[in-house]
């Protein structure tokens, strides 16, 4: 995933999604928008996070334009708990998740592809690596305002 960092603390750009074959090649099946931040504790901090679950949800802020979202489940982190990905379509922004960002069916079909590849309990392995030049999480306790809580 490669972005940058907005004034207030947004981090906003392309996440790849790839496939990567028992060779060794990758290949891009799929690239999508997404938001990190600014509420809560900011932006997801810089790691690479295997996820241990993807469900679908009606909470609020994970919605698919209104309709039934899906979330897939990340660890904890130096500090931070509740990491996610889910969509982002309500106003942009997240606190602290990874905020995919598109129209109802591509959001649809990457949680239906979520939901049937690592299921609730994380049956086959994913991993999702955030590193965004310049985040402000990147070494601050994963925290870019120390006064806010998650």
């Amino acid at each position: 995933m490669g972005g940058s960092v907005g004034r207030e603390v947004c981090i906003q750009g392309k996440a790849d999604l790839n496939a990567v074959f028992s060779d060794g090649t990758t290949r891009t099946a799929a690239t999508f928008e997404f938001n990190s931040g600014p509420y809560g504790n900011g932006p997801t901090p810089n790691n690479s996070y295997e996820a241990f679950g993807a469900v679908p949800t009606n909470e609020a802020g994970m919605l698919n334009n209104g309709y039934t979202g899906w979330k897939v489940l990340l660890p904890n982190y130096n500090g931070r708990s509740g990491l996610r990905v889910h969509p982002d379509t309500n106003s942009p922004g997240t606190k602290g998740c990874i905020g995919i960002v598109g129209c109802y069916e591509e959001l649809k079909n990457l949680g239906n592809f979520f939901n049937k590849y690592i299921g609730p309990s994380g049956k086959n392995r994913m991993i999702f690596n955030f590193n965004i030049k310049g985040n402000p999480n990147y070494g601050n306790e994963g925290k870019a305002n120390s006064r806010l809580a998650q």
